[in-house]
């Protein structure tokens, strides 16, 4: 009589175990059709996809460059002058051009939270007559990733914007190797150090390390943009910004550049909601590509 009891308990329990293992499987990505067209998929930090984001389904209107598994080496000398270069076709970008007419350029460079930002600078620039030039969002990406990687300059050398926001820290907040960042902070800094450029501090919803104050110092006054005090709506993740919460948080970053940088750089806001379809996004993901 027991031993039947165990028996049916194990039965139950292998039955319960298969059961399960096919409701995970019909929800995970199918990652062989992903690698079957060479590209990687995109690993967040979170299985909150809006909160990451920071955007409703709009943000699908963003063309979108994702990097081929052929592309993803450190030895790769070619693979993102090919990136750059499926840009410029595909969207018939004028690159290059010195003349004085254009379009004053904004880029935005970071990490998932620059992602959320997208949107709503793109309402500030359209508002404002600027052109967003440029996105590149590096998932999990941290200070390490922009300083010793070359994948940024050479946008930066392709694209010429005008000026550059720069949004990192929030993969940083429980660093303690402060030292080993204030370094990479001071080369990443010094690859940039010819284009006007703000930095904005991470939405963090916990206290940092000292990560805040490294980057301000290397910064300096009237660059660098303190988001951490800011009571920004979270996301379902609970470390990114709602989007309300990131429409709020690139408000405020546009009323301080307008103000209180150093370049006063107009930022009326918008009056309202404008296409995503003219900017141009880049996706990295430090988890499957660091770049060094």
């Amino acid at each position: 009589m027991i031993r039947s009891i165990v028996y049916r308990l194990i039965a139950g329990s292998f039955f319960i175990f298969a059961i399960t293992a096919v409701y995970i499987c019909a929800y995970l990505p199918d990652k062989g059709y992903f690698e079957s067209l060479g590209l990687k998929t995109i690993e967040v930090e979170s299985p909150d996809m809006s909160a990451i984001a920071g955007v409703d389904t709009l943000d699908l209107m963003v063309p979108t460059i994702s990097v081929p598994d052929s592309l993803l080496s450190r030895d790769s000398i070619s693979g993102l002058d090919t990136i750059l270069a499926q840009l410029n076709t595909e969207w018939n970008v004028d690159m290059g051009s010195s003349d004085s007419t254009k379009q004053f350029k904004i880029a935005l460079i970071g990490d998932s939270q620059a992602g959320g930002l997208i949107r709503f600078l793109n309402n500030y620039c359209q508002e404002n007559n600027y052109r967003f030039s440029f996105a590149v969002v590096w998932y999990s990406a941290s200070i390490f990733n922009y300083a010793y990687a070359d994948t940024v300059q050479k946008i930066l050398n392709k694209f010429k914007p005008d000026f550059l926001l720069v949004s990192l820290g929030l993969n940083e907040l429980w660093a303690r190797d402060l030292e080993r960042r204030k370094s990479a902070a001071i080369k990443f800094l010094k690859k940039i150090e010819h284009i006007p450029y703000c930095f904005i501090g991470p939405a963090n919803y916990m206290e940092d390390k000292g990560i805040n104050d490294v980057y301000a110092n290397c910064v300096g006054d009237g660059k660098f943009f303190l988001s951490k005090d800011l009571n920004l709506p979270k996301g379902g993740d609970g470390r990114h910004p709602s989007t309300e919460g990131y429409k709020i948080w690139m408000d405020t970053i546009a009323k301080w550049m307008y103000t209180e940088s150093v370049y006063h750089i107009k930022m009326v806001p918008p009056s309202q909601k404008y296409s995503l379809q003219k900017i141009k996004r880049i996706n990295l993901n430090a988890a499957k590509y660091k770049g060094y």
